[in-house]
C-alpha cells in the first residue's frame, strides 16, 4: 500500500515528510531542499526591463491557460505581487509524449546568474555496466519529480511570470532551472546509498531509477524495497511510466535493454522518428543548418544502440560545421550536404530497423603492432612482421593519415589471423588511437577517411577493432623512462600490508592481474601495457576461470572486473575501496565467499614504488578491503547461507545483540538480507 498517489499530489510535498529524510541523512545540504531549497548564486540576479513576450496563437493560449490552472491546483505556482529584486521570465510550451503540453519557464537569462558546479550522475552506461546474462529488471519514474521540491521563499522571487496581466511565481523546482538537476541528483544520493547497502542494485538518473535482481524474486524484492522507500520520503511512483514487474527486456531511458541476448536497441518510436528525418532531408536539395544540427545530435543519442552509428555521421557533422562557419554562426541558413554525407544518411536509414549494440564486447584474441613513417610502414603480430614502402602520393600524406593507413595495411597482412575476431592494435601515435577507437574524428577530413577505410573493411570481414597507445617512437616495449613516466599512477598495496592480509585471508594467489614491473606482488602478473616482465598484457584478454587471482583494479574499472569475474567464474582476492554508496558495491557483497578484511587507515598503506615517500591524495578518507569474491553461485550461495539474518527497517535501531556495530559505523553491510560484518586487520 502507498501513501501517495498520482491523484492526491501537491507541489512541494516533500517538506511534510522532513522528519522521515532526517532519519535517512543529515545532510544539511540535503534537508534544506527537503524543506525549501535555496538557489546558488553566481552574482545578484538583475534586471533592468523584462525579457519580451512571445506571441502565442489562439491554440497555444487555450494550451497555456489549461496549464496555469492545473499547475495552480497542484500548487506548483501561487498568483503573485510586485517586490524587489524580483525577476520575470519568459514562458514557452513543448509538447509531451501523452499528447498534452508542459508549460516551461525560460530560465536562459536568470541561469546566467546561477552558480555552476560539476557533479557525476549515473546514466545509461551506468545501468549497462550493471547488466548480466539474465537479470532481471524493472524501472521508477517518479510523477512530477521537480515540483515535489519546495523552493525556499526567500528564493521564489527570481521564478515569476506574467500571464494575462496576472503576475505568478514558482514554489517549487521548475523545469528549465540549470541548478536543478544536479541539486536532484544530490537529494537521492543517500536514498540509492540505502538500498544498495541493503545489497540493492540499482541506478537513477533524476527521476528514473533502474533496478536489477539475479533473479525474478531478487529484483520484485528490489521493486517492493525501493518504491515503499521513495513512498515514505513523500516521492510519487508514477505507475503508468514505471516497470513494476521485472522483466528481461527492459525500456530505460529511451532504450530496450535485453539481458537475455545482452544487447541494447533503439525503442521502435526513435527509431520511426530518426528513419523519417534522415528521409525527409534526402528528400529536399537543401537543409538549413538548424535542421542538420538536430539530425546530428539525434545520431549521436542512438549510439548506445547503433554499434557502428559513429562511424557513419562525421561527414554530416563536418558539414554541418563549415556552413555554420560560412554563415558567421547563422543557424537558419541553408546548407547543401556532400555526397558521402548522402551515402551516410542512407545508411542510416536503410540499417536502423536491424541496428542494435552490445553490453559488452568480447575480450580482444589478437594484438598487432603497427607503425608507419613517411616511408613506409610496418607491422607485427607475435613472431611476424611486415611491411612496405608508401606510393608517391601516399607519402604525401599527414603522419597521423598514415599511422592509420599503416593500421589497416596489417590488418590486412594478417588477414587469415584477425578474420571473425577482436584485435587490438598498438600504436604510437595518439591521433591514430583516438580515430580508431572513437571511429573517425570531425578535427580532420584526411583522418577521417582514413579511420573509414580501416573500420569498413573491419566491418565486412567480422572484425571489432581496439586500439591503445604504445610510447616510443620505435614502436618497441615501453623504456626505462617511460615507465617512470607512469609510475605516477601505480599506487599498490605495501608489501608487507600485502603479506599480512593475504595471510589473514588465508588463500594463496597464484597470479597479479592488474600490475607493472614496478608493483607486483606475485608472478606470474598481468600489465595494462607491454611490460618486459609480464606474463600477459590486459587482464581482460585471458581467462580467469584456472587461477586463484589478486586483483588491485583501477576503481573506475570495477564494474568491468566484476563481469569478468562472473563470466569466468573465476575467484580470487579482489581490493575495493569501501564505498558503499557506488553501484558496484551490492554486486561484490553478493559475490563474497568469506568476509571481507577491512585494511588499516595509514600514510603508506598505499605506496608509490618509483617514489616511496609520496602519500595517496586520498588519505585519510579511503579505507580498502580486501574481499575474497567468486563467479560461482555454488560458492556464494553457500557463503551466504552461513551468514545471520538481518532486518532493520529504515529509521530503526539495530537490534541489542553482542554485534553492537551498525550500518552507520561501517562495520558491516547488508547482501539479500544476510548480515555481513568486516573483520578488522
Amino acid at each position: 500500500y502507498l501513501k501517495n498517489k498520482v491523484s492526491n499530489f501537491q507541489a512541494g510535498r516533500l517538506s511534510s515528510y522532513a522528519e522521515q529524510w532526517k532519519l535517512l541523512t543529515s545532510d544539511k545540504f540535503i534537508l534544506d531542499m527537503v524543506t525549501g531549497a535555496h538557489i546558488e548564486l553566481s552574482s545578484t540576479p538583475f534586471q533592468v526591463k523584462c525579457q519580451q513576450k512571445k506571441l502565442f496563437s489562439s491554440k497555444e493560449r487555450l494550451v497555456i491557460d489549461s496549464e496555469i490552472k492545473s499547475l495552480l491546483a497542484k500548487g506548483v505556482i501561487v498568483p503573485s505581487v510586485t517586490e524587489p529584486g524580483e525577476y520575470i521570465s519568459p514562458i514557452f510550451i513543448i509538447p509531451k509524449k501523452d499528447g498534452s503540453y508542459r508549460m516551461i519557464l525560460n530560465l536562459k537569462q536568470f541561469n546566467e546568474h546561477v552558480a555552476y558546479h560539476h557533479f557525476k550522475m549515473d546514466t545509461l552506461a551506468s545501468a549497462i555496466s550493471m547488466m548480466k546474462p539474465l537479470c532481471f529488471m524493472a524501472s521508477v519514474d517518479f510523477k512530477d519529480a521537480y515540483y515535489s521540491v519546495p523552493i525556499a521563499s526567500t528564493d521564489q522571487k527570481y521564478l515569476k511570470f506574467i500571464w494575462d496581466g496576472q503576475l505568478y511565481k514558482f514554489v517549487c523546482f521548475p523545469n528549465g532551472l540549470a541548478c536543478c538537476p544536479r541539486m536532484f541528483t544530490k537529494l537521492l544520493k543517500p536514498v540509492y546509498a540505502n538500498l544498495r547497502q541493503q545489497g540493492y542494485e540499482s541506478s537513477g538518473y533524476i527521476d528514473d531509477s533502474y533496478l536489477q535482481g539475479d533473479d525474478f524474486a531478487d529484483c520484485v524484492a528490489n521493486v517492493k524495497v525501493t518504491v515503499h522507500m521513495f513512498d515514505s520520503l513523500g516521492l510519487i511512483t508514477h505507475p503508468e511510466k514505471s516497470v513494476l514487474i521485472p522483466t528481461q527486456r527492459l525500456t530505460y531511458l529511451g532504450f530496450i535493454l535485453d539481458s537475455k541476448e545482452m544487447k541494447i536497441y533503439l525503442t521502435p518510436e526513435k527509431t520511426d522518428r530518426l528513419i523519417k528525418l534522415c528521409v525527409d532531408i534526402l528528400k529536399k536539395p537543401k537543409s538549413t543548418v538548424q535542421e542538420i544540427a538536430s539530425l546530428v545530435g539525434m545520431m549521436t543519442a542512438s549510439f548506445p544502440a547503433v554499434m557502428y552509428g559513429p562511424l557513419h555521421y562525421r561527414s554530416i557533422d563536418m558539414d554541418k560545421n563549415e556552413a555554420l562557419k560560412k554563415s558567421k554562426g547563422n543557424f537558419n541558413s541553408s546548407m547543401t550536404l556532400s555526397s558521402s554525407s548522402i551515402e551516410d544518411l542512407h545508411w542510416w536509414s536503410v540499417s536502423l530497423p536491424s541496428a542494435f549494440n552490445v553490453v559488452q564486447h568480447s575480450e580482444y584474441e589478437i594484438v598487432i603492432y603497427t607503425d608507419a613513417s613517411t616511408t613506409g610502414w610496418g607491422g607485427v603480430l607475435g613472431d611476424l612482421s611486415t611491411g612496405g614502402q608508401w606510393t608517391p602520393a601516399e607519402s604525401l600524406y599527414h603522419i597521423n593519415y598514415l599511422e592509420i593507413l599503416a593500421v589497416l595495411m596489417a590488418l590486412k597482412a594478417f588477414h587469415n589471423y584477425v578474420k571473425d575476431k577482436h584485435v587490438r592494435v598498438f600504436i604510437d601515435n595518439t591521433t591514430a588511437v583516438a580515430t580508431i577507437n572513437h571511429m573517425g574524428t570531425s578535427h580532420s577530413k584526411a583522418c577521417n577517411s582514413a579511420g573509414r577505410l580501416v573500420w569498413d573493411w573491419c566491418v565486412s570481414n567480422g572484425i571489432w577493432l581496439s586500439a591503445a597507445h604504445i610510447p616510443g617512437v620505435s614502436n618497441t616495449l615501453a623504456d626505462k623512462e617511460s615507465r617512470q613516466a607512469l609510475g605516477s599512477s601505480e599506487w599498490a598495496l605495501d608489501p608487507s600490508w600485502f603479506a599480512r592480509a593475504v595471510e589473514k585471508a588465508r588463500v594463496t594467489p597464484n597470479i597479479d592481474l592488474f600490475a607493472s614491473r614496478l608493483n607486483y606482488k606475485l608472478k606470474p602478473f598481468v600489465a595494462f601495457k607491454p611490460d618486459p616482465e609480464a606474463c600477459a598484457i590486459n587482464a581482460f584478454s585471458i581467462s580467469w576461470s584456472t587461477y586463484s587471482f589478486y586483483a588491485f583494479p583501477p576503481f573506475s574499472i570495477l564494474p568491468k572486473v566484476l563481469q569478468k569475474i562472473q563470466s569466468d567464474k573465476a575467484t580470487g582476492l579482489l581490493v575495493i575501496p569501501k564505498w558503499p554508496t557506488q553501484s558496484w558495491w551490492p554486486r561484490v557483497m553478493r559475490m563474497l565467499i568469506q568476509v571481507p578484511i577491512q585494511l588499516p587507515i595509514g600514510r603508506h598503506i598505499l605506496t608509490q614504488p618509483s617514489q616511496p615517500s609520496l602519500v595517496h591524495p586520498l588519505y585519510p578518507k579511503l579505507v580498502l578491503l580486501l574481499c575474497q569474491v567468486s563467479g560461482d553461485s555454488l560458492k556464494t550461495v553457500d557463503f551466504h547461507s552461513r551468514l545471520p539474518n538481518w532486518s532493520c527497517n529504515l529509521g530503526e535501531k539495530a537490534l541489542a545483540s553482542n554485534t553492537t556495530p551498525t550500518l552507520n559505523d561501517g562495520s558491516y553491510t547488508v547482501a539479500k538480507d544476510k548480515l555481513i560484518q568486516f573483520q578488522h586487520l
